[in-house]
Parts: C-alpha cells; structure tokens; sequence
C-alpha cells in the first residue's frame, strides 16, 4: 500500500505491471488531467525488479513511491491539461555526486503506477485520460 503522507487519496487507478525487454533508468508519465478548484492528483510508482526495486523506501514489496511533476492547474470548465510526471535516476545520481563523483545509478526491468485522486468537493472530482508510460535507459 502506498504512503498517503496525510493527503486524500478517494479514488485509486493502479496498472497492471509492465514488464520491460531492457533495464531503464528513466520513467516519463504523460496524462490529460481535468483538475477542479479543490480537486488533487498524484501519481506514484512501485518496481518490480532492478536496482531501483531493490533501493525503494518501505519494508516490503508494496511500497510505492511518488513521481515528481510539473504543475497541475485548477480547471474547473472541464478542459484537460497534460501533465508530466517522472522519475529519472541518472539526473538524481548526478545531482546528487557534485564534483563528478562516481555515484550508482538505480535502474529497473518492470513498474506498476497508481494514480490517486481526491476531492473536497465530491461534485467536482479530478479526471484523467490518454495516459501513457515510456521508460528509457
């Protein structure tokens, strides 16, 4: 189960794994997202496999871990916005090693996503439609 970390999470999407033909180090998510006044969106993802799999906060298996992502604008006309979320391991390792330090750079064979969405308002909720996940090396 994913860490909340306090927010609402009402409604959840969680894939099916994608089990990928080579390791990757990256992972782009791409979605239209209808986000009302008072609406949230988060997404988080879970490896199955790798050195990311292996690094992941959490005591078990289960633990999903949240993707950072650009701005997600209120829209309460119902248009979408496309939204990016990721996780990219090389660019961490090397903001992470200043100086040109040797740092290990996580990678992972297979990922699961979930989408949380939540709302103040239950007249009002969060949409989303045409996603899609690229995981690159």
């Amino acid at each position: 189960l994913a860490r909340n970390h306090g927010k609402s999470c009402t409604a959840r999407y969680i894939t099916k794994q994608v089990n990928l033909d080579n390791s990757s180090t990256a992972l782009d998510v791409y979605a239209k997202v209808n986000r009302p006044t008072g609406a949230e969106v988060r997404a988080y993802v879970r490896f199955a496999s790798g050195t990311a799999q292996a690094n992941s906060p959490g005591e078990d298996d289960f633990t999903f871990i949240k993707l950072d992502s650009s701005k997600i604008p209120f829209n309460d006309s119902g248009e979408f916005s496309e939204v990016h979320f990721k996780k990219d391991f090389l660019q961490e390792a090397a903001s992470n090693s200043p100086g040109g330090a040797s740092v290990g750079v996580s990678d992972f064979n297979a990922f699961t996503l979930k989408l949380c969405m939540g709302t103040s308002n239950t007249a009002n909720v969060p949409k989303i439609k045409e996603l899609r996940a690229i995981a690159t090396a």
